[in-house]
């Protein structure tokens, strides 16, 4: 199961990458302004799931492609088009392998938002402006070569990688900031909305899925992450857009295993006895996460 798939890795990332340029051609094509805003939000959910919710996810760990290189440049790639910089997801994430439940542990949230932020609700449907602030308080950190999160200056560990850190922030916000502008010179204004501002728009069902990696299954510490890892039970075409991530507990006990070997994984493990109590519906899912979300 640990085979990686040149093929498997091209058809997942090249179907997943043309349905995004068909809904950006599209867009360029019409002028009815209701068929734009269902082209803009769906446009926004299918690019959602090119972020570390998906694709970036399975490309660090370099599972997508047999080739290194070609995960690594896919990587940057997609770091790129979504705001992401490179160097802080790597370490993170392996932080989160490594260290699962920690206090500097971000992934392992376990709460969605509270009863007092219903209104986050409105703007992972539309536009998370929260979450374009927080990029934009990022770049200031670039701008002034500085640091800010403690937390993230532990995870990095050394002012080596803190120098990564900012010099691919600075990277990632020039490309970003300049196509912007290119947009804005050429009047491509369609293009703002379906490039520079789609990794901010419609992010409700990445976010979800994200949060509902991580709750706990039943009674047992924070860094227990059998206890507290899922295996979402979801339909092929949001399975598709996630990579397989919903078979989250069976990636975090086998994380060399290719994406597209998740499910068999899962089943075997299911029919070990070793995941059945991680195996829950979606809707069960956002009960559980429901009783255990802050008030």
């Amino acid at each position: 199961m640990l085979e990686k798939s040149n093929l498997r890795g091209i058809v997942q990332i090249g179907i997943h990458i043309s349905i995004i340029i068909c809904l950006i051609l599209t867009s360029l094509f019409t002028n009815n302004y209701f068929f734009l805003v269902l082209l803009f939000l769906f446009n926004g959910v299918v690019f959602s799931f090119l972020t570390p919710t998906g694709a970036i996810h399975e490309l660090v760990h370099s599972t997508v492609f047999q080739s290194r290189i070609a995960n690594k440049v896919c990587y940057e790639i997609l770091c790129i088009l979504t705001w992401t910089n490179a160097t802080k997801f790597r370490f993170t994430h392996f932080y989160h392998h490594k260290n699962f439940g920690a206090e500097n542990d971000i992934e392992s949230q376990h709460a969605l938002f509270n009863n007092k932020q219903f209104i986050l609700i409105f703007y992972y449907f539309f536009v998370d402006i929260r979450l374009l602030i927080s990029k934009l308080r990022y770049l200031y950190s670039a701008i002034v070569g500085e640091v800010k999160s403690e937390n993230l200056k532990k995870i990095l560990g050394s002012e080596v990688n803190e120098k990564k850190f900012i010099t691919r922030e600075r990277f990632t916000y020039f490309i970003n900031i300049t196509l912007f502008f290119i947009f804005l010179a050429f009047q491509q204004y369609k293009l703002i909305f379906m490039i520079s501002l789609a990794p901010f728009t419609c992010t409700i069902f990445s976010k979800i899925l994200a949060r509902l990696q991580h709750i706990k299954i039943y009674e047992c510490e924070l860094n227990n992450v059998e206890g507290n890892s899922t295996s979402l039970i979801l339909n092929p075409f949001f399975e598709f857009l996630y990579w397989n991530m919903n078979y989250h507990i069976e990636h975090h006990l086998y994380p060399g295993v290719p994406f597209f070997n998740l499910p068999k994984l899962s089943n075997k493990l299911l029919s070990m006895g070793e995941t059945a109590k991680n195996r829950v519906s979606l809707v069960r899912a956002v009960k559980i996460l429901n009783t255990q979300t802050v008030s």
